[in-house]
């Protein structure tokens, strides 16, 4: 089922605060990564066990202990789940690395959550609203720049495809009125 204007303006990208405290098997993770980002991912599935797999064998997420995934894995692997729609995997990875430098996974995290939920706000609600469709200027720290543009990225890939589904923008929101 393809993602809906209404159900990308109501998406709640989870804080670090909301993340699981107990620590997930593979299954669990693919479930509950799969389950927050259904509003956003247009009928595409956000995360596979394979995925997960090969993220820990390539470097790119945290080494687990024992079988069980933590805080720090889930949130990293949801933030590929959405830069991975818009850059390479290596670029990802190189990103996250960059952007762990800077501050910790807990601050960078919060971060992607709040510039996922700003993106929506400033791109999808003038596009729900019908009205001319100006990109406001946003104000972004030098350290959150990546951050934001891959969010905004994702957002409009994800705004351009639902143009091209539905047949033209002004067709985007009929079936969901």
């Amino acid at each position: 089922m393809k993602t809906t204007l209404q159900q990308i303006i109501e998406f709640q990208c989870p804080k670090w605060d909301d993340l699981p405290e107990t620590p997930l098997f593979n299954s669990q993770v693919v479930e509950y990564i799969n389950h927050i980002l259904y509003p956003i991912m247009n009928g595409e599935k956000a995360m596979t066990s394979t995925m997960i797999q090969n993220y820990s064998k390539w470097g790119i997420i945290p080494k687990i202990a024992g079988r069980k995934y933590g805080k720090q894995q889930v949130a990293i692997l949801i933030i590929i789940a959405i830069y991975k729609q818009v850059l390479p995997i290596d670029q990802v990875k190189k990103g996250i690395e960059l952007q762990l430098k800077r501050m910790t996974i807990e601050e960078g995290y919060d971060i992607f959550a709040i510039s996922m939920e700003q993106a929506i706000q400033q791109i999808i609600i003038s596009t729900k609203k019908k009205t001319l469709y100006p990109i406001k200027g946003v104000m972004i720290k030098e350290t959150t720049e990546g951050i934001q543009a891959v969010s905004n990225a994702f957002i409009m890939k994800l705004l351009a495809t639902m143009i091209i589904e539905a047949g033209g923008y002004d067709q985007i929101g009929e079936k969901d009125e």
